[in-house]
């Protein structure tokens, strides 16, 4: 039996963030920060 793939959420969020946009980028911090 193999081991199911396990995506690490620290890439995959690095991953997404290096594809997005300047201001998608700026949003989502900007929500973060807010909620938290």
């Amino acid at each position: 039996m193999t081991a199911p793939h396990i995506v690490d959420p620290a890439s995959v969020l690095a991953e997404a963030l290096s594809d997005a946009s300047p201001d998608l980028m700026r949003s989502l911090l900007q929500t973060m920060i807010n909620v938290g």
